[in-house]
């Protein structure tokens, strides 16, 4: 008979086996799913922004709902560069978290990992 203590360290293991393989699957649809596009309509307009620096980008999105995205992108794309990739990384991070953070919150509330991975899996 497995102890306790085996028995949540097993699904400890699970939970972060399952954590990873949900990641990774999410990486791989959301850069799968734009693979082959070009930059979209706004995404121009975001990397423009940029190249005028904090004050700048208060004064071109000052009717903007979400400034601080341009911000903290512009910290973001001065780590990663401002490629379309860099441009869209950040958006790939924010799912990933997204997708974690709905398996951690459903495994809390279900108290089930089983419940929170497919939480995580409907999301991705």
């Amino acid at each position: 008979m497995a102890s306790p203590t085996s028995a949540a360290q097993r699904d400890g293991r699970w939970w972060v086996a399952g954590l990873l393989g949900l990641a990774l699957l999410t990486a791989c649809l959301a850069v799968a799913g734009r693979a082959r596009q070009d930059l979209s309509v706004d995404e121009p307009f975001t990397a423009s922004t940029l190249e005028l620096g904090v004050a700048g980008i208060r004064a071109a999105v000052r009717s903007d709902d979400i400034p601080a995205y341009y911000v903290l992108l512009a910290g973001w794309t001065s780590v990663v560069g401002r490629s379309a990739w860099g441009l869209r990384s950040l958006s790939v991070a924010v799912y990933i978290g997204a997708v974690l953070l709905t398996a951690g919150l459903a495994r809390r509330l279900a108290a089930s990992t089983e419940a929170g991975l497919f939480a995580g899996l409907l999301l991705a």
